[in-house]
């Protein structure tokens, strides 16, 4: 499309050029008729080839495509452990009494191992130099800080029937989504500039 505007504007500048060209001939004075033995036949003139046009500079594309790469990964892992968090968590709610089956008990712990996993992952990935993207970044940090506590206590707060920890995790999920949610817009928003 670039190509196609700027071959669109150099005819455009040549169709002006043209007629500015056909306007001056017809505003000079006509010329006399020359002279018999003034008339010497003209050389042809040799068409020059054109320059070719200069190559449009390649913009180097503003993604860190290994950062945003390794974290979209991630958090698409980070995402399905939560969603057995959240799986665990609902059957738990309409039993209490799963708290105390193996099934239930190995279940909570991949879902919470997982978990712990990704927020590992996410951890390690190296820090994006784009200012805008270590803006997201660290906002996902945040939320890993919280992700984190949710780990360490949300086992203690089944084991205990405590109501208060489980409710503290809750708090914590929610902000932690809240940091994603704000990490994502930025993200997106860099990705929609290019």
């Amino acid at each position: 499309m670039k190509k196609f505007m700027a071959i669109l504007g150099i005819i455009v500048v040549f169709g002006i050029i043209g007629s500015f060209m056909e306007d001056e001939e017809t505003a000079k004075p006509a010329k006399e008729e020359p002279k018999q033995e003034e008339v010497k036949e003209k050389e042809p003139v040799k068409a020059e080839k054109p320059a070719p046009a200069p190559k449009p500079k390649k913009e180097e594309p503003k993604v860190e495509t290994a950062y945003t790469e390794n974290m979209s990964n991630s958090m698409k892992s980070l995402s399905n452990s939560l969603g057995l968090m959240t799986d665990v968590s609902m059957e738990l709610a309409d039993n209490p009494y799963l708290a105390s089956t193996e099934s239930w008990i190995m279940d909570a712990a991949v879902a919470i191992t997982s978990l712990e996993s990704d927020i590992e992952n996410i951890r390690s990935i190296s820090k994006p130099k784009d200012p805008q993207l270590l803006e997201a970044h660290l906002i996902i940090l945040k939320a890993m800080d919280h992700y984190e506590f949710v780990v360490e206590n949300w086992p203690n707060a089944i084991d205990n029937m405590d109501v208060e920890l489980m409710g503290q995790c809750t708090e914590n999920l929610s902000i932690a989504t809240e940091y994603i949610k704000q990490a994502n817009d930025i993200i997106v928003d860099y990705n929609g500039t290019l």
